[in-house]
């Protein structure tokens, strides 16, 4: 049980790890930035 739970935090980790390496790879930050402008302009709206 043990080995098998520390093959699944390993598997957890190694999927985590790669989701955040193709995170930094992809032009994500452009979009989070055009996100925060869009929120920044509703502000005064609001």
């Amino acid at each position: 049980q043990a080995a098998n739970e520390m093959r699944a935090a390993a598997a957890r980790t190694a999927a985590y790890e790669a989701m955040r390496v193709a995170s930094l790879m992809l032009p994500k930050p452009k979009v989070e930035k055009e996100v925060l402008n869009e929120d920044d302009s509703s502000f005064p709206e609001v």
